[in-house]
């Protein structure tokens, strides 16, 4: 039977397995002219039972997949079948939706081979969300979640929060760009922060501001080694929370603050995290509001710290004055394993920049290190 009398467009059907295609255009009885009328207001969960019910003629990923699709009305994505076995299954940009969203759901619940699904961009929204997390409460083979730019609103962070509390899998999750508030940080945090597997949580891009939240996330979570919180409006009490939470924390390895609120009033309690954490390894704090006494009162940390080996600070208004503390408190550290330090360009360097600039390098080079280090602009 042609694919296009069955309410499946050819361009959909390039690439497919043609016994796989045969077993969705016909139907159970036989009859392949019988219209079945999409039903795209299906829960998720009464998709799944219908279609283990049908696992007997339906074994395969891919043949469930495309029977999803009819059932719902909706165009198969052909990248997905393509991936059906393997790794990294990406399918950013592809315009989903939330019926797309289901289909793939519902096929990848018996799916072993996907361990990175990467759909960014997708427009899932909540109900596109609460198929994914109800898929990985049966998938334990996905690691790696990347959901960015889907306007996932606070039903959609209800779900991941409840999906982090009974998924024991995911390890790496990326919500970047998703228009999350103060209100639905708590919804998320409160999820996350007892998650024994994740390790890697990317925020960035969201509108976090005055919550408390994500300190008491940071705070709290034993498994997180890397946070990405750019791009926010963390400032005031929000920030000073963040940093809060950093003095408690012992397993992140790498935070990223640019981008955000940071003011000379947050340093001194980051200068007491620099001094106490013994575990963070990498700090941005690019493009915040540190001037040279928020700088110079971060060297106190800086003199006292073993730990870090990539610090950000570019794009603060710290001057010549605040560059040059800064380096004079890693000379003055000789127990330091920096081995970046960013910062903005000075274009008419003094002479003591310079020389210190040297002595540092000079340092570094004369010190045992395995790794070269780098001043970057």
């Amino acid at each position: 039977m042609d694919p296009t009398r069955a309410g499946i467009s050819a361009s959909a059907t390039e690439g497919l397995n043609p016994d796989s295609l045969q077993s969705i255009i016909e139907d159970p009885e036989g009859n392949p002219f019988e219209i079945i009328l999409p039903d795209d207001k299906i829960d998720i969960k009464d998709l799944a039972d219908e279609a283990a019910d049908l696992r007997s003629k339906y074994e395969t990923c891919e043949q469930v997949y495309l029977w999803a699709c009819r059932k719902l009305g909706c165009t198969p994505v052909t990248p997905f079948i393509r991936n059906i076995n393997q790794e990294l299954c990406n399918l950013d940009d592809y315009g989903l939706g939330e019926r797309g969203t289901k289909a793939l759901s519902v096929s990848l619940i018996i799916n072993t081979s996907i361990i990175r699904l990467q759909l960014a961009s997708n427009a899932i929204g909540g109900n596109g969300t609460y198929s994914i997390c109800n898929m990985l409460k049966e998938n334990c083979f996905i690691t790696e979640l990347v959901l960015d730019s889907n306007d996932l609103g606070s039903f959609g962070a209800e779900c991941v929060s409840k999906m982090c509390e009974d998924n024991r899998s995911i390890k790496y999750l990326s919500l970047r760009n998703n228009d999350f508030q103060d209100q639905d940080a708590q919804i998320l945090c409160d999820g996350i922060k007892g998650s024994l597997t994740l390790e890697y949580l990317d925020l960035s891009q969201n509108k976090f501001c005055e919550t408390q939240a994500i300190g008491q996330l940071i705070n709290q979570n034993e498994s997180l080694k890397t946070l990405k919180l750019h791009w926010n409006m963390l400032r005031l009490d929000g920030m000073k929370s963040v940093i809060s939470g950093l003095k408690e924390n012992v397993s992140l390895k790498h935070i990223d603050l640019s981008w955000n609120g940071i003011e000379s009033r947050h340093c001194g309690e980051l200068a007491d995290v620099l001094t106490t954490n013994n575990t963070l390894q990498q700090l941005n704090v690019n493009n915040n509001r540190i001037d040279p006494t928020g700088a110079m009162t971060l060297c106190r940390g800086l003199q006292n710290n073993e730990s870090i080996t990539h610090f950000h600070i570019k794009g603060n208004p710290i001057g010549e004055d605040g560059f040059n503390a800064i380096v004079s408190a890693i000379i003055y550290n000789t127990r330091n394993i920096i081995e970046h330090l960013e910062f903005s360009k000075i274009d008419f360097p003094a002479k003591e920049t310079v020389e210190l600039m040297k002595e540092l390098s000079q340092m570094k080079k004369s010190s045992q290190s395995d790794h070269n280090f780098q001043f970057c602009c």
